[in-house]
């Protein structure tokens, strides 16, 4: 099994990651919503979970980023890539759920589940 998971792939599958979606696509390896926890995974399965532009989407946001913690192995490295809360393209899509800033992170790394090492904001 690959030890990468690719969070709401849709049509952007990577050959080296499990590609997991609410839709079945082409490349689609696991087929799940993430409002629905938990995860269908083993513990400590993942050494890499990317997630772009997706945790936007997501209601259920604590229950996910605690999964996202069980199933990764001590060390891993998330990568998420979400909207910037005041760019308008933040506001522009009716299916996003939640807006993050650069703080929206420190929720998890002050009870140290998680480390920030690189962080970039971007504003369209």
């Amino acid at each position: 099994m690959n030890t990468k998971l690719n969070l709401g792939a849709g049509g952007r599958c990577l050959k080296d990651h499990v590609n997991l979606d609410i839709i079945k696509y082409d490349g689609i390896d696991v087929v799940w919503n993430l409002e629905e926890t938990p995860l269908p995974f083993q513990d400590e399965t993942f050494e890499e979970v990317r997630a772009y532009n997706v945790l936007e989407h997501i209601e259920n946001f604590i229950p996910l980023m605690e999964e996202l913690h069980r199933i990764m192995k001590k060390g891993a490295i998330l990568k998420i890539v979400v909207p910037y809360y005041n760019s308008k393209g933040a506001f522009q899509d009716p299916t996003h759920r939640r807006f993050f800033t650069e703080e929206t992170f420190l929720y998890f790394t002050n009870n140290k589940k998680f480390q920030i090492i690189g962080l970039n904001v971007i504003s369209n």
